[in-house]
């Protein structure tokens, strides 16, 4: 096998690095996040995919401030809904948010037999 530690900074070192900036976006904090206790947190579990409800969450971020993201609700309590953002600006791809941030979108109508 090749012992490729240090290649990339042996090439950056040699070729420099302007033009090949990180255009990935930047990991942000949610403003608006809202935990439960941390004993109900640990408690809850994911529920079953079949019953993960699609959502749009209304989030703030630190830089980007607020977006409107589709996700999915995986957990939630009376004060608290868990929702699956898959959105490379986040730190973890789990939100805890008030309900109040938090909606259903409209699902497709399951297809009748035979169509």
């Amino acid at each position: 096998m090749f012992d490729t530690a240090g290649v990339g900074k042996a090439i950056s070192d040699r070729y420099g690095t302007e033009g090949f900036e990180d255009n990935r976006p930047k990991p942000q904090r949610v403003m608006n996040e809202s935990w439960p206790a941390p004993e109900v947190a640990r408690a809850l579990k994911d529920v079953e995919a079949w019953k993960q409800i699609d959502v749009e969450a209304r989030v703030v971020l630190e830089q980007d401030g607020q977006q409107v993201m589709h996700g999915r609700a995986v957990r939630w309590t009376r004060l608290h809904v868990c929702v699956l953002l898959p959105d490379r600006r986040l730190l973890v791809p789990y939100v805890w948010l008030n309900p109040s941030d938090v909606r259903r979108t409209e699902q497709a109508p399951p297809a009748a037999p035979g169509s």
